[in-house]
């Protein structure tokens, strides 16, 4: 998820998003030009068991936050708990974190009349959050 944020506008825009590889994105970031913020989640326990794809999910965060860390391209990167954004945001759950970000951003409306949310996705609404999040966290 990219979001850009005009001079003077009250909220962000969407610049691009989608669910790429792993591979994939930590070559992006190797290849950013300049990037204000680089905000990754931070996973945390919740109680629950845990199983491979969270261990992985793990490594890769720990991966692309060293990335950007060491690149040129990345002023500051930030992990950011999932309990992190619900708290800014004021969501409970994954639904209510995407109705969340509707309000703030408007609806994604339909294919002949796109909104600004429109075609996002499963993983790619955590994300819009966790990114409304960070900026919100900015502003205070």
């Amino acid at each position: 998820m990219l979001l850009g944020q005009e001079e003077g506008a009250p909220y962000p825009r969407i610049v691009s998003f989608g669910k790429e590889d792993n591979d994939d994105l930590r070559f992006a970031i190797g290849n950013v030009d300049d990037y204000d913020d680089l905000v990754i989640e931070r996973v945390r326990g919740m109680g629950m068991g845990a199983g491979n794809e969270i261990f992985d999910t793990c490594e890769w965060a720990g991966r692309l936050y060293e990335m950007g860390l060491a690149w040129k391209g990345v002023q500051n990167v930030y992990l950011v708990s999932r309990a992190k954004v619900k708290s800014i945001l004021g969501g409970r759950n994954d639904s209510a974190l995407r109705a969340r970000c509707i309000e703030i951003l408007g609806p994604p409306g339909t294919k002949p009349a796109p909104g600004p949310t429109y075609g996002i996705i499963a993983d790619c609404w955590q994300a819009l959050a966790l990114g409304l999040a960070h900026l919100r966290r900015e502003e205070n």
